[in-house]
C-alpha cells in the first residue's frame, strides 16, 4: 500500500467542477440584480487577473453571507464543497480552475427577469 505525501495534492475531478459550477447557479441566482451580479463577476475577474487569491475568495464569501435563509441549505452545501475543494487541490492550475467554474456559475443564474422578479434594472 503506497503511502500518500501530506504534500501530494490532485487535480480536481471535472464532476467536481460541475457540481461546484451548478451549486454556484442555484445559490447565486437570487443575490442582487443583474447589474450586481455582472460587478460581481467583473471584480472576480479581475481577482483572476491580477492572481489575488484572498480578495477573490472574500468577495465569494462576502456575497455568499448575505443570501437569504430560504436557501441556507444550498450555502451550506456551496461552503463544505468549496472549502473541500480548496484544501484537497490547492495548486495554482486547481484555484483557477475552481474559480471559473464559480464565475460560469454565477455567469449562468437567472437574472430576475427571468423567475418573475423585478424588472427595474
Amino acid at each position: 500500500m503506497e503511502k500518500k505525501n501530506e504534500y501530494e495534492f490532485y487535480s480536481v475531478k471535472p464532476w467536481e467542477l460541475k457540481n461546484l459550477r451548478n451549486l454556484t447557479r442555484e445559490v447565486f441566482s437570487n443575490i442582487g440584480t443583474e447589474k450586481s451580479r455582472q460587478r460581481l463577476v467583473y471584480d472576480l475577474l479581475n481577482a483572476l487577473k491580477t492572481n489575488d487569491r484572498k480578495r477573490f475568495l472574500w468577495l465569494i464569501l462576502k456575497n455568499v453571507n448575505n443570501i437569504s435563509v430560504e436557501k441556507s441549505e444550498k450555502v451550506k452545501e456551496f461552503a463544505e464543497l468549496l472549502s473541500t475543494l480548496q484544501f484537497e487541490h490547492e495548486t495554482v492550475e486547481n484555484f483557477d480552475k475552481i474559480a471559473y467554474a464559480i464565475v460560469m456559475g454565477i455567469m449562468s443564474g437567472e437574472s430576475k427577469t427571468e423567475i418573475g422578479g423585478d424588472s427595474n434594472e
